[in-house]
């Protein structure tokens, strides 16, 4: 298993400046976002924050990112046809079928920013949804 921020947040959080929430346009950087656990703390914990800078060595994750800051609405809407088309499908062999035609066109690269954010979300619902159906838990997460 990776290392997470999550599991590290309350930590994280005693190391901050005790005046922190005083400070005025704060910053707040991540020079290893990931899932974004801390980011997303940070900013509804500390309102100050009025600037965010992220990065990770995972250039997928920050097209992810600059994708939904960028065109929120398209890949919303993107989103829901790709979770629709999946979830039409009756079975995890159907799903893994969509999963194998995802990967083929994701593993050629430069694809447009919304079509790389909406194969990588697909990717990590599938792995997702196999590890809970494979220990019985749940099907039809989203």
């Amino acid at each position: 298993m990776g290392w997470c921020k999550g599991q590290l947040i309350e930590q994280l959080e005693a190391k901050l400046s005790a005046d922190f929430d005083n400070w005025d346009n704060a910053t707040y950087i991540d020079s290893f976002d990931g899932g974004g656990a801390m980011l997303f703390n940070m900013l509804q914990q500390h309102p100050n924050i009025r600037c965010a800078i992220i990065n990770d060595i995972n250039s997928d994750l920050i097209t992810c990112y600059r994708t939904v800051r960028d065109n929120v609405e398209q890949q919303i809407l993107a989103l829901r046809n790709i979770q629709a088309e999946y979830y039409a499908f009756p079975d995890m062999e159907a799903k893994h079928e969509m999963f194998m035609t995802v990967c083929q066109r994701y593993n050629e690269k430069n694809l447009p920013p919304i079509e790389n954010a909406t194969k990588c979300h697909i990717k990590w619902l599938y792995n997702y949804e196999l590890i809970l159906s494979k220990i019985g838990i749940c099907q039809n997460l989203i």
